[in-house]
């Protein structure tokens, strides 16, 4: 008898998949991605956006605020993190198209004080070449955002920190993430252009793409209509989820990290961003200048190149994390957002999800 009812379903199930069109078991695929993850980290809740050809997914798991139960939203905002550094870095072509600087020009044409800035192209900040030390990866820095969480950062206090370090290696000799490199890059566009940065971030990419729930915050607090973020200290998930929404004031982050979007706004722009419709076709191509960091990963000015072919960024801010990535030539973007920052990123999602698009 237990032979026959596994007989059955067996082939029952086998009955259900080949009934199931392409498309249709695609989606079954992410939504075990997706759930699998959910099991093993305890994130609190996720956006998914995934999209090739013809195919599209687009869901929402879990909650943007656990404890009080609140699913999460499609249209919920979070904060992007680092995938502002695209932001950033998009308005400095910009300006190089326009013609008041050059990539290759020395940071000490226009700014006198960072070290070494002789020796340090406009290029090696962009693409992380330059070995200025990290300010986000110094003690004392750390020990100020946990004592003093909504302390106004101006950048120059940033950049102080860091240049109290020696630098990782000589300029142009290697590779190494540092927030500090984005938040001079924020500086040298205020001097070219005589405004803020907000507003020419708001004026060049925001407006001009009619970007409606994109902003630059000037506070710690979230609008209504966020995920809540939160933050898990531990790998073990016994250890309760700590909310960190509104804790720490975004100055900390600046040029490199501030923004807040949602998803709606996230897939226009990164569309926008990897298909060139923010640069000309001349200053896209410069932009397409990459370091190979490893067999699937390069990283540019101000982006990076996933699989020879996914163009974006991924973003971490205390509370959030997530991943933003276009490949232009198939028309296929890959969008996740988790509102946790812990030790298991959205990249690991998003590139399952690639797999997928390649079977």
């Amino acid at each position: 008898m237990k032979k026959f009812l596994f007989l059955f379903l067996f082939t029952a199930l086998n009955i259900s998949l080949y009934s199931q069109t392409k498309s249709e078991i695609l989606e079954s695929k992410i939504d075990f991605l997706a759930d699998s993850v959910m099991v093993a980290t305890g994130n609190p809740g996720m956006i998914i956006y995934a999209k090739c050809g013809d195919f599209e997914y687009e869901k929402t798991k879990g909650f943007s605020n656990p404890g009080s139960q609140t699913v999460m939203d499609i249209n919920n905002l979070w904060r992007i993190g680092s995938v502002t550094k695209t932001f950033t870095i998009t308005v400095l072509m910009q300006l190089v198209q326009e013609g008041l600087l050059d990539l290759n020009d020395p940071v000490s044409k226009y700014l006198d004080f960072v070290p070494n800035g002789n020796n340090i192209t406009i290029k090696m900040l962009t693409d992380m070449r330059s070995g200025i030390y990290n300010y986000s990866e110094t003690k004392e820095f750390e020990d100020s955002l946990t004592l003093v969480p909504l302390k106004k950062w101006r950048p120059e206090e940033l950049l102080e920190l860091a240049f109290r370090y020696k630098p990782y290696f000589e300029p142009n000799k290697d590779f190494h993430y540092s927030n500090t490199n984005t938040i001079i890059i924020g500086l040298l566009i205020e001097k070219l252009t005589g405004n803020s940065l907000e507003s020419e971030t708001k004026k060049r990419i925001i407006d001009k793409l009619n970007l409606k729930n994109t902003y630059i915050p000037t506070d710690n607090k979230m609008k209504s209509n966020a995920s809540r973020g939160f933050n898990l200290d531990s790998d073990s998930l016994i250890i309760p989820l700590v909310e960190v929404t509104d804790r720490f004031d975004p100055s900390w982050a600046g040029a490199a990290g501030d923004i807040i979007s949602n998803l709606n706004d996230m897939k226009i722009y990164i569309k926008a961003l990897a298909k060139g419709e923010l640069l000309n076709e001349k200053t896209q191509n410069i932009r397409k200048d990459f370091y190979r960091v490893n067999d699937f990963f390069e990283y540019g000015i101000g982006w990076f190149r996933m699989y020879g072919k996914y163009y974006g960024h991924n973003g971490g801010y205390p509370g959030y994390t997530n991943i933003s990535i276009y490949d232009p030539y198939n028309d296929c973007c890959v969008i996740v957002f988790y509102n946790q920052q812990s030790n298991v990123r959205p990249d690991n999602l998003a590139m399952d999800i690639i797999k997928l698009f390649e079977k």
